[in-house]
């Protein structure tokens, strides 16, 4: 590997994709050579946690993409190649003169068992170029190069790999530099995904296979501490703002599939689950994600009636719709339980759910006054859905909490001029005065 950074410069330019593939072959049967027993005397003095060997890997990746050359870019290939290598991060590589990686991390062959100490190595080598990866597509990311060869799209399939495992991770924090890389290259890439939309109809898909799996698949172990939930409950949180600060605003230049897909996590995002068996500490007792539930809840709120374009009613539709059947549910299921509680008082965490629902319904409510008021126009059918809430709010006037009954009033003050749609008003409206 040494001498081939020697000889490259000189042959660059005459580098062809042939040269190209029996290279990756040749980097990838070389990152698979097992290490061995006398690891901690072959570890590289310029990175303490990867051996000469790994470090001369990365060494000619870096010379194949920084050495000019003047027939065609190769910088797609190269991204390619550290993602493949990537998988090393999540993934033991497989016995030697087997087929080495593959991009989805499908294992090729019987794995060889190693210890920590040899996996830990590899996990190095993985997140390393997981990182070198994202350091090219920045630079280079509106090159036709990169986006007529997927990058980004290949980058998502990448991520997805150690993000679905999670806290099945060999380490963890190959899914916490997973997380926070995923949000950079969507941040980075998310305009020309919008701009060429036919050229990223599959990272949109791979996408919000990506963002399902990471956020309701694997559930934390009990082991946790109560501070290391809440730290990764924020990660959550920064996964629906990204939704709802990068793609949510865009929805008109995104595939209403995925926007559909993503209305349906951020309802089952906003369902206030607890976990199995409740986490308990001196200071409080909390559920499972709390502040993620919120999260959810409230981007379904804020895009009830979002329209930054005339082709946006799509995702306000799919939003209020999606917002109007929780805020069903959570009334339902809130009158149930405290009927079925008797005295004993219903967890804090539902008290400030219910309560959390009814400012929404107020909100809601708010919204459709003022557009009311402005003479736009409104689906009949969510009306219906609005003014169908009024015998659930009903029900919880018997409740035993103060600050639900407080959240109530408002609500119930608000159906005053709502009862009936403005549709029907109108007409009663016109027919008396035809009469008179």
């Amino acid at each position: 590997m040494r001498i081939f950074t020697l000889i490259y410069p000189r042959v660059a330019s005459r580098f062809t994709r042939e040269d190209m593939m029996n290279f990756s072959k040749v980097v990838r049967g070389v990152a698979a050579v097992p290490i061995g027993p006398d690891l901690p005397f072959v570890l590289s003095a310029q990175d303490s946690r990867l051996t000469p060997l790994q470090s001369s890997i990365l060494t000619a990746l870096e010379c194949v993409d920084q050495c000019p050359d003047t027939e065609m870019s190769l910088a797609a290939h190269i991204v390619m190649e550290y993602l493949v290598l990537g998988t090393l991060s999540y993934l033991p590589p497989p016995v030697l003169g087997t087929p080495a990686l593959d991009l989805l991390g499908k294992k090729l062959a019987h794995q060889t068992r190693m210890s920590k100490s040899e996996e830990s190595v590899y996990i190095a080598l993985g997140e390393q170029c997981i990182s070198s990866a994202v350091e090219i597509y920045r630079a280079r990311k509106t090159e036709d190069s990169i986006i007529k060869t997927h990058v980004m799209e290949n980058i998502v399939k990448m991520l997805r790999g150690p993000l679905g495992l999670k806290y099945s991770c060999p380490s963890q924090s190959t899914w916490l530099l997973c997380h926070s890389t995923l949000l950079s290259v969507i941040e980075e890439g998310v305009d020309a995904a919008c701009d060429r939309a036919s050229e990223f109809e599959g990272m949109w898909i791979e996408l919000g296979k990506c963002i399902e799996e990471f956020l309701f698949g694997d559930q934390p172990p009990m082991n946790l501490t109560y501070e290391e939930r809440m730290a990764h409950e924020q990660l959550d949180v920064k996964m629906i703002r990204l939704i709802q600060e990068q793609i949510l605003p865009r929805a008109s230049h995104t595939p209403s599939s995925f926007i559909s897909h993503v209305m349906t996590l951020l309802n089952r995002g906003s369902v206030h689950a607890t976990s199995p068996q409740p986490l308990t500490t001196a200071i409080n007792t909390l559920p499972l994600r709390e502040q993620f539930a919120k999260s959810c809840f409230e981007t379904l709120l804020q895009f009830s009636f979002y329209k930054a374009s005339s082709s946006s009613g799509d995702v306000s539709k799919l939003a209020l719709g999606t917002l109007l059947k929780r805020c069903q549910e959570v009334l339902q299921n809130y009158v149930k339980d405290e009927k079925l509680s008797g005295r004993c008082p219903l967890p804090r965490s539902r008290m400030a759910e219910i309560a959390f629902v009814m400012r929404a319904i107020s909100s809601l409510i708010g919204s459709l006054q003022a557009r009311r008021d402005h003479m736009t126009h409104i689906d009949v059918e969510v009306w219906d859905h609005v003014v169908g809430l009024y015998p659930y709010l009903i029900d919880c006037v018997t409740c035993n909490s103060n600050e639900v009954r407080d959240t109530l009033k408002e609500a119930l003050h608000r159906f005053r001029d709502l009862l009936v749609p403005p549709k029907l008003a109108a007409e009663e409206t016109e027919i008396d005065g035809q009469m008179k």
